[in-house]
């Protein structure tokens, strides 16, 4: 069952309280090393996802009144946030589209309808097959989407993720022939744009990883970067992928290389340096943009860099210990600025929103 909406309508009552609650964002940015930076007052939600289209973007998150999860939805015009209505989807942690007029959003198991469809004039809600949780979506087109379910937590048996497609009226379960001995596979989803989809499995209990290109709704098997992988492309002859240990000081140190697909083979691109590792972010700029961890006895410290010239450059503004704060980067398409959500700082009322202009 699907059930339809004018925008104007839904979730009316839901976006005027969490207009109450979650107040508006900072009218003025500031910008500083390259990034305009926008904060969202935030006491009672956390917003998870982001997605960009053109000068536009939107990010997706959760208030949670006990017991149930309730969905809010930001945009940005071009010049400024603003809360906007949208259906409940329960723990909304999922965010995907192909533009302004098609958008969706992906929720949580508690909610009837687990994800949500923006057409440019109306919201159409959609369940997906036994309820599960959505966390992670994809849009090729208006009637061609993919999403990664995953069990409930309140499941009596864990069965790992599932991929699922919407082939413009439903949400269906598809197994890759590949993959049906999986039995609690972690399913890993990305693309560059229509024709781009990358979806690679790793099986928890046999250890097994196997990557998949699909065409429609049809699968093969090309060479894998590695168990777990996150894959980060730009196109089909362009991938990068975060790499497997190399070397452990057995102090806390690491070293791994990042993998760079060429369209035949994985290639291992080291940087020279005896302890540091590689996570792929987001296709943004042309090229691929990084967390670079470098360890110093024990501790990771955490920079953002992307490729350019052959080699890595520093990315002023966005760094930590341990960990970089970013819930989540997102860019209209490869060749755009990137932005990126951060998680709540030690303000915990306030979330920030940057977009590189560097």
């Amino acid at each position: 069952m699907r059930i339809s909406a004018p925008l104007a309508r839904v979730g009316a009552v839901l976006s005027a309280v969490a207009a109450l609650v979650l107040g508006g964002l900072a009218p003025t940015a500031q910008a500083a090393n390259g990034w305009t930076t926008y904060t969202v007052n935030a006491p009672n939600a956390t917003y998870y996802g982001i997605y960009a289209s053109g000068s536009e973007a939107w990010i997706v998150g959760t208030v949670n009144p006990y017991p149930t999860d309730s969905t809010v939805l930001q945009h940005f015009d071009g010049r400024s946030w603003s809360p906007i209505t949208a259906p409940n989807v329960g723990d909304a942690r999922a965010i995907t589209g192909t533009s302004a007029s098609d958008l969706w959003i992906g929720g949580s198991a508690d909610a009837v309808n687990a994800t949500a469809h923006f057409d440019g004039q109306q919201w159409t809600t959609y369940p997906v097959p036994d309820q599960w949780n959505v966390v992670q979506m994809l849009a090729v087109a208006p009637n061609n989407a993919w999403a990664v379910t995953q069990t409930p937590a309140n499941s009596p048996v864990y069965h790992g993720q599932r991929l699922i497609h919407f082939d413009g009226s439903s949400w269906t379960v598809v197994t890759p022939p590949q993959v049906a001995g999986y039995t609690e596979p972690d399913i890993h989803l990305s693309g560059s744009g229509a024709g781009d989809v990358w979806v690679n499995y790793s099986d928890r209990d046999g250890r097994e990883n196997t990557l998949l290109r699909a065409s429609g709704t049809s699968f093969t098997a090309i060479p894998s970067p590695g168990y777990g992988a996150s894959i980060v492309p730009l196109s089909d002859t362009d991938a990068w992928a975060s790499g497997p240990a190399i070397a452990d000081s057995g102090n806390g140190e690491l070293k791994s290389n990042p993998l760079h697909w060429d369209g035949r083979s994985w290639k291992p691109v080291d940087d020279g340096q005896k302890w540091t590792s590689y996570q792929p972010r987001v296709a943004a700029g042309g090229t691929v943009w990084a967390n670079r961890t470098e360890y110093f006895s024990g501790y990771g410290s955490v920079t953002l860099v992307r490729w350019s010239g052959g080699r890595w450059q520093t990315v002023p503004g966005i760094s930590g210990l341990g960990h970089d704060g970013v819930f989540q980067y997102a860019a209209a398409t490869p060749r755009s600025a990137p932005w990126a959500l951060f998680a709540q700082g030690r303000d915990k009322n306030r979330q920030n929103i940057k977009l590189y202009t560097g």
